[in-house]
């Protein structure tokens, strides 16, 4: 017969004991998961209602008798970063066989900085203080309810935190003269924190002070450890350090979701700081600004690291700035242009090309929208100073694009074919089949299409209405390839505005067949004769994303059985295009249409098709420069 191994045996073990020592009116949910947690206990008080109180747990469980070995126990590097993406503590809970003891500790208080940052595995020790007793129910009630009020974005200031100096004498100062020194800096500043005088009564925090480090813990969690150096301050200690510690609990609200009000207690202490000078701190600080909106001083305080060849950290930094692209104002964004540029300065100055080609890479990417010929200067300079970008498939898509932008569609259709050419996504082929169709290459471009569509399980739904229109682009044209003659075309179209010949119209369609005003007069022609209009209002729309009243026109006449099938696909696309304004436009065309036209359930049932299938935000690639020279892509969201 199969035994089941002790170790199983434990593991159960650990869970009945650790469950007997709850509070019956708790609740204890078993998980099934084989990836760490084991369990989820809420919280009920004893009329049975629920304080909205939760937290995981993993389970571990040993047999070992030697109880400093017992009590380390060893986990995966990931698991770190998943305990820490969640929004709910994490606590550890260690069984201990031989003397049948439950240890537990929040997982949060894990510190990694003696771990090495490529390490796959690590330890995690309990201290003996850490055996459950008369008080821990208490304690994780109490901590339960601080980490809650921590969280909440309704947090009453100023919170008051607890001082604790573990050594008689820091840096050749008394711990007392520390102290004073800690409170007055404190009150000196905004009236976010209150340093408690005596280590008694609640709080919604502790700051923790050692020869080598300052932990600053709130709702029982450390949110920021800063490590020391006794060096750093010599005969300042009294000055400079009292910041510090302030520094490290605007770090610790940064990291709880308050980072507003912790840009305004750095701003007060920053400058006195001791440490305020080393990248990492730099970057915690920017970063901080950053993320409570002060784009502008998270960039004018970071200048500082071009002196300190803090690659990695500036890079980090523009980062930040870019994923709140969409939100900064004129001003910032004129401070963010300073800073790639000033990155750039620097990168020609320390010589280092692959810096180079990253900083003109980055900048150029910033630029391609306003100035597409500085773009296109920078990505080729990029490519000369690092020549693995002419093998990176995402470069040539980018000149394709700037190309596209830049009305300069053959051009942008070979660049195209280069990046697919290097193993670009699928969806680069729609994009050269675009860049095709703007180029009068109507047949290929309707090829491309297909084969985009053949080629994804979702095609975007702008590709599958242009693959509709390409058929009868050509059979207007009457081959499969036209040089386009725009101005000829726009001749034709004044033409028919004086005098109504429809044929006007099609001899501007016979010059360029993009014409999007033939499209939309031919729209309007066609629906005096009561004919079908929607490819005609179609095509206009589809050349002329923004024209919202070829978008209406289309919407209101597709509802017709007919276009049943493609309705859903000129809704997503036309809101994509023209945005908000659609529905109420919608309502106000459909209402005009005919009086017993059922304008508001067409708009009602417009609004929830949006609503179940929303378009993401197209993203703006930004590259790090890592590790033995290779980049990682991060996808930014913007306008």
């Amino acid at each position: 017969m199969p035994k089941r191994p002790r170790q199983h045996q434990l593991e159960d073990e650990s869970r009945i004991e650790f469950e007997r020592l709850l509070p019956s009116h708790w609740i204890f949910r078993k998980k099934d998961s084989d990836y760490g947690i084991d369990a989820e206990v809420e919280v009920f008080d004893e009329t049975e209602q629920s304080t909205g109180q939760l937290f995981f747990v993993q389970l571990k469980a040993t047999g070992k008798t030697e109880l400093s070995s017992a009590l380390a126990v060893r986990l995966s590097r990931d698991k770190y970063e998943y305990f820490h993406s969640f929004s709910v503590p994490v606590l550890m809970v260690l069984y201990h066989e031989p003397t049948e003891a439950i240890f537990i500790k929040w997982f949060h208080t894990y510190d990694p900085y003696h771990t090495k940052k490529d390490a796959a595995r690590f330890t995690f020790r309990f201290a003996e203080d850490d055996r459950w007793g008369e008080q821990t129910l208490d304690q994780l009630q109490y901590d339960l309810l601080a980490f809650k009020q921590i969280r909440s974005p309704e947090l009453q200031f100023p919170i008051t935190l607890a001082l604790v100096i573990k050594e008689p004498e820091l840096f050749g100062v008394a711990a007392g003269i520390l102290a004073s020194a800690i409170r007055e800096a404190a009150s000196s500043g905004p009236r976010l924190i209150e340093i408690q005088r005596q280590a008694s009564g609640p709080t919604l925090g502790q700051i923790e002070i050692s020869t080598d480090t300052i932990v600053c813990r709130l709702a029982g969690m450390p949110f920021i450890t800063l490590h020391l150096h006794a060096d750093h301050f010599e005969d300042a200690a009294v000055n400079k350090f009292p910041r510090d510690v302030l520094l490290g609990v605007g770090f610790a609200l940064d990291a709880a979701g308050h980072s507003n009000l912790a840009a305004q207690l750095i701003s007060s202490h920053v400058a006195d700081s001791s440490i305020s000078e080393a990248p990492e701190i730099i970057l915690r600080v920017a970063g901080c600004f950053a993320r409570a909106g002060k784009v502008a001083e998270a960039l004018l305080f970071s200048e500082r690291l071009f002196d300190k060849d803090a690659h990695v950290e500036i890079q980090f930094l523009i980062l930040q700035a870019l994923e709140k692209i969409d939100k900064l104002t004129e001003n910032e964004r004129e401070h963010l242009l300073a800073f790639l540029k000033k990155y750039l300065r620097h990168a020609e100055r320390v010589g280092d090309k692959q810096m180079m080609a990253s900083a003109q890479y980055t900048l150029g990417n910033y630029l391609r929208i306003d100035q597409p010929r500085m773009a296109t200067r920078l990505y080729r300079q990029a490519a000369e100073n690092d020549l693995g970008y002419c093998k990176r498939a995402y470069f040539w898509r980018e000149l394709g694009g700037i190309m596209f932008e830049n009305r300069r569609w053959r051009m942008a259709a070979k660049l195209y074919g280069l990046a697919i050419d290097h193993g670009a996504p699928k969806e680069v082929i729609a994009l050269q089949a675009d860049a095709l169709m703007f180029s009068g290459c109507y047949g290929h471009a309707k090829k491309a299409f297909e084969t985009y569509i053949d080629a994804v399980p979702e095609p975007a739904s702008e590709w599958l209405l242009k693959t509709l229109m390409l058929g009868g682009l050509q059979n207007v044209v009457g081959a499969e390839q036209q040089s386009r003659d725009p101005r000829g075309a726009a001749q034709s179209c004044a033409e028919f505005l004086v005098d109504h010949d429809v044929g006007k119209l099609e001899d501007a369609l016979r010059q360029d067949a993009l014409c999007s005003t033939a499209w939309f007069n031919l729209g309007v022609y066609l629906g005096e004769r009561n004919e079908d209009q929607v490819i005609a209002f179609l095509a206009a729309a589809l050349i002329c994303p923004g024209d919202s009243e070829a978008w209406v026109n289309c919407l209101i006449l597709a509802v017709q059985e007919e276009y049943q099938p493609v309705w859903p696909h000129i809704a997503k696309t036309a809101y994509w295009f023209v945005g908000e304004q659609l529905l109420p436009k919608t309502l106000i065309a459909a209402q005009k249409t005919s009086t017993d036209f059922p304008a508001n359930d067409l708009v009602n049932v417009l609004n929830e098709f949006i609503s179940q299938n929303p378009n993401e935000p197209q993203p703006f690639e930004a590259r790090v420069l890592g590790k033995g020279g290779e980049f990682e892509i991060l996808q930014l969201h913007r306008k």
